[in-house]
């Protein structure tokens, strides 16, 4: 555990800050980069993040050769793109599992998608959970219909691997993938599509149909610098605007974005949290494209005394950990009474953040809040912006922003931020479920 603490009367918030490399981004041009070559990544990915999920890929991929048992973790993206790519590679028999946590979160979407076309796959447990028994093999089709109101990454996982699988009809068709329902997290989508083209496969959007249109064929290895991560960002943007608010010298630097051309969805962080933005009274946002700012956003919001709806909030309750009690539970901590409406809404549900302004009698300024993880890297930087507002703030298990972005608190602590490390009062910080 680590205690944050600030002291606004006395201190300013500056420094330069590198930003690691998007994970997002790497996960697909690890899977992209294995399908054109096996030469390691590093040679023409020079900049992969240190991070836990990066690791995680890399060595599922060289362990993949010698079959076996996989352990991807807490690796929701591994999880998806592996069962994947593993599917349609003749030879191999892999079991693919993950921790606790891991095996609670559903993946039959994507497994019964894989059948059609032909996939050896049979789950090791529960039915439509991991650990799933993978033999390989070629597959075989045209055309597939999938949910697309799920998550993006079951969309992409199967993206990536279409330019593989045999026509099942002559002529040498292109592969039709069809998205039904509500598409989540699409900037997600176009970001595979995106790193598709760059390693020579160009994917286009049939939009009257819901249709994306993948050419078969092989992929070609190139050279790709990996932007920096915008969600990363975001827990600087929020400290950013909320030193604003309490007029806070703030002068800190990110490194290592892209501005123009950006092929991350969270880069509309900047936007989210805009000033001006918060000026405007209730904010009233559709994160369903972005679902991993609504923890950023939500904690926020309320330190910005903003009340807010954030609608498309549905997707988080499968995340490292279901973020929506999560977020709940944690923020009543610190005063806010944080209430979940339901919808539904073109036959589907929807869950929707509200923050009306009203403030609960649970948190005692004169004492220091402690903030659970539940294993969940966002939820641990999400809070941390909350030392600006108390002055000090207790965070269990640190260690979870590994999967993403290992140097948080070291950068933190550059700008003026103090930490001290604590005793952790858990053994599994997955475990302690709101």
């Amino acid at each position: 555990m680590i205690r944050l603490t600030f002291d606004r009367n006395r201190t300013n918030l500056q420094g330069t800050v590198h930003l690691p490399a998007s994970k997002s981004i790497a996960a697909r041009a690890l899977v992209l980069h294995h399908l054109a070559s096996k030469e390691p990544a590093q040679d023409n990915i020079p900049n992969l993040p240190e991070c836990d999920d990066t690791r995680v890929i890399r060595r599922a991929l060289t362990d993949a050769s010698a079959n076996g048992t996989i352990n991807i973790e807490g690796a929701g993206t591994a999880m998806r793109f592996l069962t994947a790519l593993f599917v349609c590679q003749p030879g191999s028999d892999i079991i693919l599992t993950g921790n606790n946590r891991m095996q609670q979160r559903p993946i039959g979407t994507l497994v019964e998608a894989l059948r059609e076309l032909g996939a050896d796959i049979s789950y090791e447990g529960k039915e439509g959970f991991p650990p799933l028994h993978i033999r390989g093999k070629e597959l075989s089709g045209d055309s597939l219909t999938m949910d697309g109101s799920i998550s993006s990454q079951y969309i992409s996982a199967m993206l990536m691997i279409t330019p593989l699988i045999k026509p099942a009809s002559e002529g040498n068709p292109p592969f039709r993938l069809t998205l039904e329902g509500k598409i989540v997290s699409a900037p997600y989508i176009d970001m595979t599509c995106a790193l598709m083209e760059h390693y020579g496969i160009e994917v286009a959007w049939e939009e009257e149909t819901g249709s994306l249109i993948v050419p078969r064929g092989s992929y070609v290895d190139k050279s790709l610098t990996i932007e920096g991560d915008w969600s990363a960002a975001s827990y600087w943007y929020a400290m950013q605007t909320l030193a604003m608010k309490l007029y806070i010298p703030y002068s800190v630097k990110l490194e290592g974005l892209t501005y123009t051309d950006c092929i991350q969805g969270d880069s509309i962080c900047v936007e989210l949290l805009d000033p001006q933005l918060l000026m405007c009274g209730e904010i009233s946002i559709d994160c369903s494209d972005t679902p991993d700012l609504i923890p950023t956003l939500a904690v926020a919001y309320f330190l910005l005394d903003t009340p807010f709806r954030i609608y498309g909030a549905e997707n988080l309750r499968i995340k490292e950990t279901d973020r929506i009690d999560a977020l709940a539970y944690e923020l009543g901590k610190l005063g806010c009474a944080l209430k979940v409406e339901s919808r539904n809404w073109n036959d589907k549900a929807e869950e929707i953040l509200i923050w009306d302004g009203t403030k609960n009698e649970a948190y005692d300024n004169g004492k220091c809040a402690r903030i659970s993880t539940y294993g969940d890297h966002r939820m641990a930087m999400s809070f941390a912006p909350a030392v600006l507002r108390f002055g000090q703030i207790e965070i269990e298990h640190p260690e979870v922003v590994n999967k993403s972005y290992p140097a948080f608190w070291d950068d933190l602590k550059s700008v003026g931020i103090g930490i001290d490390i604590l005793p952790d009062t858990e053994a599994n910080p997955s475990e302690n479920e709101p």
